[in-house]
């Protein structure tokens, strides 16, 4: 893979300070389902889509990559088939594949079913929903116990967006972030299907959409956020202040610092990370903390 020394999509995210906008998310988007939709035609499963395994070029392209946990050799049907292990990063799992944690008591894990490409499609609208407010729509956090991940309970409609976003990129996320894989949105025709929503300008644009972005006719809406690049294609400073993410230890924290850390879009006291049979972690929504928070200021005394 040639140099991306853009950094990766988060780092752009943390230059930014704000949510992207509609334009810059619609690009990213398209990018990143286009290369999606290759892997999936290539027979790779990628398991681990997130900001920080988006790269950007020095075109401000997106490109995916650190391919560690994909699985190769499914075929091209493998929608709903194909993955039987608990792999990822906990904040982008798809329900399916959260069913196989394997630090749940074996019992729970029985008839797990597999899943197939269709968690791909899960992840992607996580990252739009971050793309689009600053925060994921899921945090993670330590668990003392083994509990059943929310993701298999979470009901996606409870989760408010910011007054910013469009009606149109809010269907968008809805339709992908659907708990039954048959019925989300990439699932019947991959990336065609996803491009064809509204949010991309409906079915007549998808073509030239794909085209504009595989010729790179289009100027990237990410260049202003890149870092300043020497001759030698090696950035002159560190391309952000420092990675880092909504997550944190809620037993070094209370409800405030929480809430607080979400909406900086800062860590904690440790690192978001892929994993593959970790620790058991226990999922929450950014709703249930910011909720969390006003319960806490009312109550306190000025």
């Amino acid at each position: 893979m040639e140099l991306c020394s853009g950094g990766d999509l988060f780092s752009v995210l943390q230059r930014a300070g704000a949510p992207l906008s509609e334009h810059a998310v619609r690009f990213c988007l398209a990018s990143v389902a286009i290369g999606l939709q290759h892997c999936h035609e290539q027979g790779v499963l990628y398991r681990d889509l997130k900001p920080e395994n988006v790269f950007i070029d020095g075109e401000g392209y997106p490109k995916l990559g650190d391919f560690g946990l994909c699985k190769a050799g499914l075929s091209k049907d493998s929608m709903f088939k194909g993955g039987a292990s608990y792999c990822g990063t906990h904040e982008y799992s798809a329900p399916e594949v959260a069913a196989h944690d394997v630090a749940r008591p074996a019992s729970a894990d029985r008839g797990a079913p597999a899943y197939g490409f269709a968690c791909d499609w899960w992840s992607f609208g996580v990252m739009a929903f971050e793309l689009l407010t600053g925060l994921p729509p899921f945090f993670a956090c330590r668990a003392k116990r083994a509990n059943v991940p929310m993701s298999l309970q979470f009901d996606f409609a409870a989760v408010p967006f910011p007054s910013h976003v469009s009606s149109s990129a809010k269907a968008l996320v809805r339709a992908l972030l659907v708990r039954d894989p048959a019925g989300r949105l990439g699932t019947r025709d991959g990336a065609a299907e996803v491009l064809s929503h509204a949010f991309f300008g409906g079915p007549m644009s998808v073509i030239s959409r794909v085209n504009s972005l595989r010729d790179r006719s289009v100027r990237s809406p990410l260049l202003p956020l890149l870092p300043e690049v020497d001759h030698r294609g090696v950035p002159r400073a560190p391309a952000a202040p420092g990675r880092v993410r909504a997550t944190f230890s809620t037993s070094t924290m209370d409800a405030n610092a929480r809430a607080r850390a979400l909406e900086r879009g800062r860590r904690g006291d440790y690192a978001v990370r892929s994993f593959a049979s970790s620790d058991s972690t226990a999922f929450r929504s950014v709703a249930d903390v910011l909720a969390e928070r006003a319960a806490t200021s009312v109550s306190s005394p000025p």
